[in-house]
């Protein structure tokens, strides 16, 4: 998987590069998420009949590629999808009770759902390669989304 991700890359590199009258195409990439909850929480990412389990301590960040790892959460300009559904997310923060959030089926809410690239920010520094920019993005847990969990089961 991670080799026809970087294959496609590549090509889409190349598309432009031996273009001289090519307009710089803007490329958004999510790259992964930053915890500024003021508290660790852990991640789960449901991916293909797999789960990749994270714990993310507050102010740290989380990168979606990680060659260390044996998988990787799938992501695109459009945020987590796979096969074109978005892959199920499951944030527990760890307060003296943890509070659950979960993100399954359908996106509901994009402005909070991990999965929809419209809850993302941009990172102010983006990456110029000839003929292609690449829009980074990252996800920004915040206090705001522990007020919205629930008690997990």
């Amino acid at each position: 998987m991670k080799t026809l991700l970087a294959l496609l890359f590549i090509l889409m590199l190349s598309a432009c590069s031996d273009c001289e009258d090519c307009e710089e195409a803007v490329h958004d990439d999510i790259v992964g998420l930053k915890n500024e909850s003021g508290v660790d929480v852990e991640m789960s990412f449901f991916i293909d009949g797999d789960t990749l389990n994270a714990i993310v301590k507050d102010q740290e960040r989380f990168y979606y590629s990680d060659t260390s790892r044996e998988k990787n959460v799938p992501s695109n300009n459009q945020g987590l999808y796979l096969f074109g559904k978005p892959i199920g997310v499951k944030m527990v923060f760890l307060t003296e009770s943890a509070k659950c959030l979960d993100f399954v089926g359908d996106v509901e809410n994009k402005d909070i759902d991990i999965r929809s690239i419209e809850s993302y920010q941009k990172i102010e520094d983006d990456v110029a390669m000839p003929g292609v920019r690449l829009q980074l993005y990252q996800y920004i847990i915040t206090a705001s989304l522990i007020d919205r969990a629930k008690e997990c089961n």
